[in-house]
């Protein structure tokens, strides 16, 4: 089970749910720091449930703007296929 991680910046970029070197989900935000907070919120959804259980870690990279955020989101869900982001 993944810990809430400590002293995420509040700027925007990718984040990645990972379980050992296994990438399970990559998102994207705004601000970094708010949008990881919501998946450690004690009610959260079935999905993100599952992925907090199974994670490990949780990494993140900060981009200059959120349309790089969105770019390096795609180019990394293409890339590896994460279970978790079946939508794409």
């Amino acid at each position: 089970m993944v810990r809430k991680p400590t002293s995420i910046p509040h700027t925007a970029g990718v984040y990645l749910f990972k379980k050992g070197s296994v990438l399970l989900y990559i998102g994207k935000a705004l601000d970094l720091q708010k949008r990881l907070a919501s998946y450690f919120r004690k009610n959260v959804g079935d999905k993100v449930a599952r992925l907090r259980a199974e994670a490990t870690a949780v990494e993140w990279s900060e981009t200059a703007s959120d349309i790089e955020a969105l770019i390096r989101e795609a180019e990394l869900i293409r890339r590896y296929v994460p279970k978790y982001n079946v939508l794409m």
